[in-house]
Formats: C-alpha cells, sequence, structure tokens
C-alpha cells in the first residue's frame, strides 16, 4: 500500500511540474466536445460527438468503424466495469481474466489475449483519457463517471501505435463543471447479495476558472462458485467475488477559452479473493486413436489422444458452479493501483496543440488452484507477485476547421517496468507437494514512436487520409529460476534483449453527401515481439522469443441517416490478416506463447429506429469467417481461432412516456444477445467448445421531472442460461455469471 502511495505521489509531483510548465510556456488538453453534444445511446449512434481520430468530430463523419457506449446506457443497466460492452458492439467479447478479477480479456473481431503474465502485450489498447493502459492486469477499469466507451475495432497502428493490432478501446471520463456546484448518490442492491454505492461531488472552485470533480465507487457482490474441500464438501466459501472500491479525483483549470488543463488522479482497491474455473474430468474418458506431434521429425504421426479432443468432458463435480478450494486462503490475491496524468491544450486558432502526461503501477498478487481438482488429479498451484510503473509523455498538434488541408501529428513516449515472481506448484497423484519452484523476471520496455495522419478534401464531401506511424521499441529482461522458495542461488539465468522498429501506414478514402457516408481503407498494426514462457522449466525455453505481430487490414462501409435522422443504419466488411499472430495456452501449469498467421473476414451491421418519440430499437449482427494460413505448430486438430464466434447478434428497444399526471417519466427497455459456437482453447477440442447462447436483460423505471432523482429495476441473464466463455486445455471450464436483479436508486442534487 505504501508503493501504491508513493508511485501516486512521485506521478502526481511529476504531472504538475510538467503541466505547470507547458502552462508557463503557452503549450498545450483535449478538445473539448461542444456542450450540447447528444448523449450516446446503446447503439452508439446518433448526434454524438468522439476523439476516436484525437480530434472532436461526430460519429457519423468518422470514416471508419467505431461505436460509442454512453453514460446513460450504462447507469441504466447498474454497470460497474466494461464487460457491458460484450454484445453491444459488434464482434466484441469482454469477459473478466480466467483467475483474475482485475484483468480484463478483450477480444476484437476475434483477436485478443488471454495470458496475464508479463511477458505478452494486449492486442486491444485500452486508454484511460488518452493515457495507455499497458497490461491485461488493471484494465478491468471501474465504470466511475465514464462519459461514455469508444471502442475502435481494426488495427489502430497509425494514431494509437503499437499493441493495438485488433482495436482499440477508449474509457472518456467527466470533466468538472466550472459553473454549477451538483452532487450525485446511486444505490444498487441485487441478488448474491450485491451492494454498489457511487457518488460523486462536483466543486466550482473559482467559477468559470477552476473545477474540481471527486466520485467514489464501492462494489461487492457474492461469488458464485462454490468452493469444495479436499473431500468434496462445501466449505461455504464461494469464489468469483466482487469486492471492489474506485475513487478519482479531476481538477480543470480554464484561465480563458484557448487554454485548458486537467489534472487526475485515481486509486482501486480490489479484495475480491479467490477467482476460479469449474474442472472436467476427460480423465474418466481415456484417450482415443488420432494424431499427435513427433517434434523430432516435425510431423504428425498415429498416436492415442485425449478423448475429450473429440466429445464434451463431464464436470469433476457434476455441477457447473463448483471447484476445489485448492491450498490458498480465500483473500490471498490482492491488487492496488494508483494513476496520475495532466492533459493541457492550448488552441492557438489554426491548430491545437495538446500535451498528455500519464504515470500509473500496480502491485497483483494472484493465486490459483489452475485446474480445480484435489489429488490424486493433476493438481497445478500458481502465485504470480507482479509490480508494474509505467510513465507516458505524448504531444500532439491537430488542425481546426474543415478547410482543404487537416492533419493530426505527435510525438510519442513510453516506458514501462515490470517484475514477476511467478511460482509454479505441480502435484502429481498422492505425492507429497513439493516445495514450488520459482521464476523471478524483470522486463522493462521503452517505446518510441512519430505519428501523422493528412486529410485532403478537394471537393465537399470527398476526403483523403494519408497517415503512418513510425515506432521503435526495446525491450529487456532479467530472468532467473530457483529451485524452491527457499534457495538463495539461482540454478538458471538468462539477460535477453529485443529491438525493433516498424512503420504502419494508413489509407483512406471517404465520400459524403446528405447524410450518407461512404468510406474504404487500408491500415496496418503490430503487437511487439517477447519471450515466449512466463514460467519456464529449462534454460532453452528460458530464452525462447517471439517475433512481432503484424496485420494488414482492408475495410469499406457506409454510414448513413434516414428519415429526418430517425433510422441510423452502419454497415462495414472487412479482411485481416495477421502475420505471426500470437496467442497463448497452457501447457503442464505453464503459459506458452505460439504463433500463426490467419486471415479473418467478416461483416458488420448496426441500426437503430425512432419509429415514434420515446421508442428506440436497435441491433447489431456480425459475421465472422476465420482460416489459419499457418496453424499453430504441433495442433493437428487447430483450425478455428480460439474465442471467435462467427455469428453474433443483438436486439433491444428502451421506450420513454409520460405516466398519467405524474410530472416525471417512466422508462422500460430489453435486450436480447445472441453468440454462436466457439472453441475455447487453441488445439480446438470439443470440450473446450461452448454452445451457442442467448442472454436476455430488461429494466423498468421511473426518472422524476428534472431529473431528480430516479429508481429502476432490472436484471441479466434473466433466463439463467448455463454458458462457458473461457476455458483451459482438457481440465476446465470458466462458467458466467447466472442470474443477476438488481435495483437502482439515484439522486441528483
Amino acid at each position: 500500500m505504501k508503493a501504491i502511495r508513493k508511485i501516486a505521489l512521485i506521478g502526481a509531483a511529476q504531472g504538475a511540474v510538467i503541466a505547470g510548465s507547458m502552462l508557463w510556456a503557452g503549450t498545450a488538453v483535449a478538445q473539448e466536445a461542444p456542450a450540447d453534444v447528444q448523449e450516446p445511446q446503446a447503439t452508439g449512434m446518433g448526434d454524438i460527438v468522439v476523439t476516436a481520430r484525437k480530434r472532436a468530430e461526430s460519429l457519423q463523419d468518422v470514416p471508419t468503424t467505431i461505436t460509442a457506449v454512453g453514460e446513460a446506457a450504462m447507469e441504466t443497466r447498474a454497470i460497474t466495469d466494461i464487460r457491458a460492452l460484450s454484445g453491444f458492439v459488434p464482434n466484441v467479447s469482454v469477459e473478466a481474466a480466467t483467475t483474475s478479477s482485475s484483468a480484463s480479456q478483450i477480444f476484437l473481431r476475434g483477436i485478443g489475449i488471454d495470458n496475464t503474465g508479463f511477458n505478452t502485450d494486449p492486442t486491444v489498447g485500452v486508454y484511460l483519457d488518452d493515457v495507455f493502459v499497458g497490461r491485461l492486469i488493471g484494465s478491468m477499469l471501474g465504470a466511475i463517471d465514464l462519459e461514455r466507451v469508444e471502442v475502435l475495432r481494426g488495427p489502430q497502428g497509425s494514431l494509437y501505435g503499437r499493441n493495438s493490432t485488433a482495436g482499440a478501446v477508449k474509457y472518456v471520463t467527466r470533466k468538472p463543471d466550472l459553473e454549477e456546484t451538483r452532487a450525485s448518490l446511486t444505490a444498487t442492491l441485487g441478488n448474491y447479495d450485491r451492494a454498489t454505492f457511487r457518488g460523486s461531488l462536483n466543486l466550482p472552485i473559482v467559477p468559470g476558472k477552476l473545477g474540481l470533480l471527486l466520485s467514489a465507487q464501492s462494489h461487492k457482490e457474492d461469488g458464485y462458485i462454490k468452493l469444495m474441500d479436499a473431500d468434496g464438501e462445501d466449505t461455504g466459501l464461494r469464489s468469483n467475488a466482487r469486492d471492489v472500491q474506485d475513487y478519482r479525483a479531476a481538477l480543470r483549470f480554464q484561465p480563458n477559452t484557448d487554454l485548458t488543463v486537467d489534472l487526475t488522479a485515481d486509486y482501486s482497491h480490489n479484495r475480491s479473493g479467490l477467482q476460479s474455473t469449474t474442472p472436467t474430468d476427460c480423465a474418466s474418458l481415456g484417450t482415443q486413436p488420432g494424431f499427435v506431434f513427433d517434434s523430432a521429425n516435425n510431423q504428425f504421426i498415429p498416436g492415442n489422444v485425449n478423448a475429450g479432443q473429440f466429445e464434451r468432458c463431464p464436470l469433476y463435480y457434476d455441477d457447473p458452479y463448483a471447484a476445489y478450494t485448492g491450498p490458498f486462503e480465500y483473500n490471498d490475491p490482492k491488487y492496488d493501483s494508483a494513476g496520475v496524468a495532466g492533459t493541457v491544450s492550448y488552441d492557438f486558432g489554426p491548430a491545437t496543440l495538446k500535451s498528455v502526461t500519464g504515470y500509473r503501477g500496480f502491485r497483483d498478487i494472484f493465486v490459483s488452484a489452475l485446474y480445480g481438482k484435489p489429488a490424486p488429479s493433476l493438481q497445478v498451484n500458481l502465485v504470480n507477485r507482479l509490480k508494474q510503473r509505467q510513465f507516458q509523455q505524448e504531444f500532439q498538434i491537430t488542425s481546426n476547421g474543415d478547410g482543404l488541408i487537416g492533419y493530426t501529428a505527435g510525438l510519442f513516449y513510453y516506458f514501462e517496468d515490470i517484475h514477476s515472481i511467478y511460482r509454479t506448484q505441480v502435484v502429481v497423484g498422492l505425492a507429497t507437494p513439493p516445495s514450488p519452484r520459482v521464476n523471478d523476471d524483470t522486463q522493462k520496455t521503452k517505446s518510441y514512436a512519430g505519428y501523422g495522419e493528412v486529410y485532403i478534401r478537394p471537393l465537399t464531401g470527398l476526403e483523403f487520409t494519408l497517415g503512418g506511424r513510425m515506432s521503435w521499441d526495446r525491450k529487456t529482461v532479467d530472468r532467473a529460476i530457483y529451485p524452491n522458495t527457499t534457495a538463495t542461488t539461482p540454478t538458471l539465468t538468462y539477460d535477453g534483449k529485443i529491438k525493433s522498429k516498424k512503420f504502419t501506414p494508413k489509407l483512406g478514402v471517404s465520400y459524403k453527401f446528405d447524410e450518407i457516408m461512404v468510406f474504404a481503407s487500408y491500415s496496418e498494426g503490430y503487437r511487439s515481439a517477447g519471450w515466449a514462457n512466463v514460467s519456464p522449466a529449462t534454460a532453452p525455453n528460458l530464452a525462447l522469443e517471439f517475433g512481432t505481430e503484424t496485420e494488414m487490414s482492408y475495410e469499406a462501409g457506409i454510414k448513413s441517416q434516414w428519415f429526418d435522422r430517425r433510422v441510423t443504419l452502419n454497415l462495414s466488411a472487412f479482411s485481416a490478416k495477421y502475420e505471426n499472430m500470437q496467442a497463448s495456452l497452457i501447457v503442464a501449469g505453464s503459459n506458452v506463447v505460439t504463433s500463426s498467421d490467419v486471415r479473418i473476414r467478416g461483416l458488420e451491421a448496426e441500426a437503430s429506429v425512432r419509429p415514434i418519440d420515446g421508442l428506440q430499437i436497435y441491433g447489431n449482427v456480425a459475421l465472422m469467417k476465420d482460416k489459419y494460413l499457418s496453424p499453430p505448430p504441433g495442433y493437428y486438430y487447430a483450425h478455428r481461432l480460439k474465442h471467435l464466434a462467427r455469428t453474433s447478434f443483438m436486439i433491444g428497444a428502451d421506450y420513454d412516456t409520460a405516466l398519467g399526471s405524474l410530472p416525471g417519466t417512466f422508462f422500460i427497455g430489453g435486450d436480447l444477445r445472441y453468440t454462436g459456437s466457439a472453441y475455447r482453447n487453441v488445439a480446438n477440442t470439443i470440450d473446450q467448445q461452448s454452445d451457442p447462447f442467448t442472454l436476455l436483460g430488461a429494466r423498468v423505471g421511473y426518472r422524476s421531472a428534472e431529473d431528480r432523482w430516479s429508481i429502476t429495476v432490472g436484471g441479466s441473464n434473466l433466463t439463467n442460461k448455463v454458458y462457458y466463455m473461457l476455458g483451459g486445455e482438457y481440465q476446465s471450464r470458466s462458467y458466467q455469471p447466472p442470474r443477476r436483479v438488481f435495483a437502482t436508486f439515484a439522486v441528483n442534487l
């Protein structure tokens, strides 16, 4: 805790010094959306201002595939984090990491990463007000004072750079109001003893010039996985709970209309306890004839394989919501993070100068009885202690207006230091548990980039985009293996270095007439190289590397609005080729990164209809087809990407109306989400092939006049569908929460 506070204090001092020096120099924060911007609805369409191209633009004017989910949509569903994006954004899946409550696993258009180890970088860039969140750990940010969440699909290699091959997710927070004092309080109660409390206070310190916004959120909810002891008896403990507190402070200084300074600080405290997967019993099925990989001759030969390759394995406890507690205490997992940021912008007429400075850090203790079964079954017990800190500095210049030539250009610097202590204990049969092996790794990353996009508008409505980014990356690693937890001398050590540089271009053209825009683009992205094994036991695996992942993507689409903007219809088609695509899998309890070449093609449609005042009907459809151009080495049956559902759709509606003579508004809404079948592992085992599932959510409530107070009753997974989204090779599945119901009371003062 002291270290986290130290990070926050050091970062705040650095941010204040940098912001102050830029203010003195008259250099540049982000362009603010106009005050009358329409609140994004559930579909994220309409007259919505977004900053996807690092400038304020209407969503319908941005020639790329982007969806925005607004604050109102999240509040009526009692959402506390970004898992709500699943289904509401085409071809997007967001889940909590398999055994971590602080990490998110985001898959866009079938591409993502589910390894929380120090050695793998994300494929989806997560940004908190333009500050990059460098790890999956810590990316499950709380939905506190969010104005909207923007989701950019496809590679973002020019403006966002490394580690955004699949796309980017931008949290855009509310800024302090410089004129009005106000406060809000929200309380949500639900089943599983859910208790969520949220509050914010806005204070104009110097009216019109200086304002402060303070926010806090506490979310507690009991788990839904029964934890069993070694004798198969219920311990009374429940894993996969939530116990998270988030705090945020934002200060805005605006001495005149041209200069804006924003300083923010946030802190998160997570004590959600053990997170478990549900064990399967593939061992009871034995083996079946198939094909195995002969590494000596680099070929597949006939041999026996786990029966789970060809059929669904039974559950170990005959219960999708039960798992073995393992050798850990319930409160062993711990996570704390803190961050500060300083953003300064100066509008000098033709263009706006902007500086973004961010400093973040976290400490995480992750524990897992990975396979969730007692002896004599194979047990893999893991403890990973991570300590991370990162610093970012970015300078931008963005043209103002819609003249013949527009542009965005910038310089970017990023530094990360992450230290991992990974303990692995493998217990075979009834043998005495050995002392865990210890992997001690420190990785440092430095990344530099220069980027820009030029927008040429030779005719009214016609725009050409020419963009690119030149990036330089340098990673170093110090690795050591200790035979047990008491050893002071390592048995193996390794020092490594990876240097790389990459140019990622973007070309685009769009034409808008009336309320219709057609666009097409070509773009590239990349994900940095690294070390393949998070907890190796041998010298060759200690030094084993994986190469840079690259993506080349073609996209075309139409954005349109009809009938006085009562109908919005957006369509897009894409074809993406990945070379050296990185995917993670678990081998003997160790996370390993494997590589392959892949092609993905898809169609996406989003629509919103307002047939009468107060009624909005919305939905989306997504289709994808994936193909391995070179399969993962050693996997005979792998023919589909893991976690990629080829078909998904969502349809929903919201209706607001006056209720008799009452001065307020009655509202009701619901949504239905369908996700097709998908494999949940690289090996494409039938045991890890999830069935299609459909989820139903609904809410109903009343909002008083002038939105002084409101009450909402709702729920998710109302049909109590049993389904899973993630899994472990032949060993376990991650079943998602059952039915949830809630009641929310909110008051605005």
